[in-house]
């Protein structure tokens, strides 16, 4: 599963240079995902005859098993840098395989009633061999450009969509066929994106040894909201996506028409991509479904709303992981077997902890004032809107912040954060002083003013860029 030595270098000369026809970044396997999407979808609903005690969501615990795995090995071994293990193209037919032969069990668990147990051994294997595409996938997006990685997934998800839909239309023996012959195809996809991946340009390294740690608010936002997801889902009867046609339809709809407007905003608008921003449109769909279902009970299009915030989710974890291995000296399988891992392991507790909740006829209210509460504690603790520590995620995508570090002085890279933060001339110039390791007293006597409006002034400058110390701001700024 994860083998070979694949340095950037030689990944971008492959791209350059692997005659390519006509754009090198639009060939159709860089939206290959969209076979693993259609495909889980497909799974989930489908895998029913299960043995006593499992649940469709279990899925997602066989995937946390194997993310779990993958970063144990990396850890373990000490190979955690980024070219230390790649995955090697050749091992991506081995996930393709796993699942192929999980839809195969499918169908024969499906054809006898009585014989649970080989749908018990798709979800395992099918676990598996997703989980391990998943981590092909993610050696990809950690090589290219942000811009193109959110052409990519949401692409991938609009063509997923409309798949999805298609599916209705097929016979179950059709259906379960093209299921057979999917996995292949994101098999494929992930061998020919892996050899010729996009020419890409070098980044700088963000997060490294000194901050890793700063990023437990993005771990916490992924594993609340993902809480909160399972949740709905495993209070409906069964996967939300196809509780009847009208509903599925326009879950779909939704998830269209949101991308291509992401894509529009990103390609034709050229506009800035936000992570606080992108987390609080789940918390106003996820918040919706949370007010309907206490004001009055369930409504009609509120499995619309879950299996599509579901999906959301799904996308945003995908950009968000693929910003950080970009920007990392960690070993990509590292970066998204972590950021998986707090996707799907609270997919499956919630399955496991929403029965044990709903106690009686106020468990759905309970529930969701319980659920509403945790999502605006993650919303005030982590989604602050000048919080440093998320600052730089997907700042690539916003060509009117550029990062300090980017600039070779320590005075341009104060002045970048400056026209960012709104920050006065004065301050500016005490956040020069104090990048440059020179005291109060030193600031006071160079520019003529009293030691306590230096400390008034740095006081409102770190409030305006959310740090709290001498140190941090000095961090930011990269001094």
């Amino acid at each position: 599963m994860l083998s070979g030595v694949r340095t950037a270098q030689s990944d971008t000369a492959s791209g350059g240079s692997s005659g390519l026809r006509g754009n090198p970044w639009l060939h159709w396997s860089y939206f290959g995902l969209w076979a693993l999407y259609v495909w889980r979808l497909w799974v989930s609903n489908n895998n029913s005859n299960l043995p006593e005690g499992f649940v469709w969501q279990g899925l997602f615990g066989v995937m946390s098993a194997v993310f779990m795995v993958a970063v144990g090995f990396g850890l373990g071994t000490g190979r955690i840098g980024k070219a230390a293990i790649s995955v090697g193209p050749l091992s991506a037919w081995v996930s393709g395989c796993c699942m192929t032969a999980a839809t195969v069990f499918v169908v024969i668990a499906n054809a006898d009633a009585a014989n649970t147990l080989f749908g018990g051994i798709a979800m395992v294997v099918g676990g598996v061999g997703i989980a391990i595409a998943y981590l092909q996938w993610g050696v990809f997006f950690s090589h290219i450009d942000s811009k193109w990685a959110v052409l990519y997934l949401f692409g991938s998800g609009i063509v997923a969509s409309v798949a999805k839909m298609a599916l209705f239309f097929l016979p179950p023996m059709v259906g379960a066929a093209a299921m057979a012959v999917l996995p292949l195809v994101s098999s494929w996809c992930i061998r020919r994106s892996l050899l010729h991946r996009p020419p890409h340009e070098p980044v700088r390294i963000r997060y490294g040894v000194k901050n890793y740690a700063s990023l437990w608010k993005v771990a916490i936002v992924v594993v609340t909201f993902s809480l909160t997801n399972a949740v709905l889902l495993a209070l409906l009867k069964g996967p939300a996506e196809t509780s009847s046609p009208m509903i599925f339809f326009v879950g779909r709809f939704i998830e269209v028409v949101f991308s291509a407007v992401v894509l529009f905003w990103v390609f034709r608008r050229n506009g800035s991509f936000d992570f606080v921003q992108l987390w609080r449109f789940i918390l106003l769909a996820l918040g919706t479904v949370l007010l309907m279902n206490v004001l009055v009970g369930d409504f009609y299009y509120e499995d619309a709303l879950i299996s599509a915030s579901f999906n959301f989710i799904t996308l945003f974890v995908w950009l968000t992981c693929a910003d950080i291995a970009r920007h990392s000296d960690l070993n990509p399988v590292i970066v998204f077997g972590c950021g998986w891992l707090a996707y799907a392991a609270p997919l499956f507790g919630g399955a496991v902890l929403a029965p044990a909740l709903a106690l009686d006829q106020f468990g759905d209210f309970k529930i969701a004032f319980v659920l509403m509460y945790a999502m605006s504690i993650v919303v005030a603790v982590c989604l602050g809107n000048r919080d440093s520590d998320m600052r730089y995620i997907f700042s690539d995508l916003n060509a009117s912040s550029t990062p300090p570090e980017d600039f070779a002085s320590i005075d341009e890279r104060c002045e970048a954060l400056a026209s960012q933060y709104g920050i006065s001339p004065r301050e500016l110039e005490i956040m020069q002083m104090i990048c440059k390791g020179r005291s109060k007293a030193y600031i006071a006597e160079t520019l003529f003013i009293a030691e306590s409006t230096v400390k008034g002034h740095s006081k409102h400058l770190y409030a305006k860029l959310g740090v709290h110390s001498k140190r941090e701001l000095q961090e930011l700024v990269g001094a």
